[in-house]
């Protein structure tokens, strides 16, 4: 029957928000802690979930337009105009999940926006510190003279 798999789906996605979050808060975790070498891990893991989430996802638009058919309204309905029409015995289930995942992604996208901050905050450091470390005043030779060649770091350092 298309419910029970609808029904699965939505489990599904359930489970994946809840990973999203937790990864979405590692990275924050991360970002905040200044260890600058592992928010591309964290990014990477972020991002293989994003796509289980969008697979999943396109399951969940075909079940549910199956279902919606199945009840004799129009295949792309929302998921609450689905429920509205579901039989009594699915409804107050399929409400409870409905609630749930909207809650996680309120959640999500608070984190979301806090993370872009931190993100923000932290790409900003990195800009003035390239500022500074690239700036050519106050450079001289080895002979004391104002050079009007700054050398590069990696030059610095061979």
């Amino acid at each position: 029957m298309s419910i029970d798999r609808l029904a699965q789906v939505l489990w599904g996605q359930s489970s994946l928000l809840d990973e999203l979050e937790f990864r979405l808060e590692s990275l924050e975790l991360v970002a905040r802690s200044g260890r600058h070498g592992r928010v591309g891990k964290a990014c990477q893991e972020v991002a293989s979930v994003q796509a289980q989430i969008d697979e999943l996802d396109k399951r969940r638009i075909e079940y549910s337009g199956e279902f919606a058919a199945s009840l004799g309204i129009d295949p792309s309905s929302t998921l609450k105009s689905i429920i509205e029409n579901s039989p009594g015995e699915w409804r107050e289930s399929l409400e409870e999940t409905r609630i749930d995942l909207t809650s996680k992604l309120t959640r999500i996208a608070q984190l979301t926006e806090s993370l872009r901050g931190v993100l923000s905050q932290r790409l900003e450091v990195v800009n003035t510190v390239l500022r500074v470390v690239s700036a050519p005043a106050g450079v001289y030779g080895a002979d004391g003279l104002a050079s009007s060649v700054r050398p590069t770091l990696l030059s610095e350092a061979v």
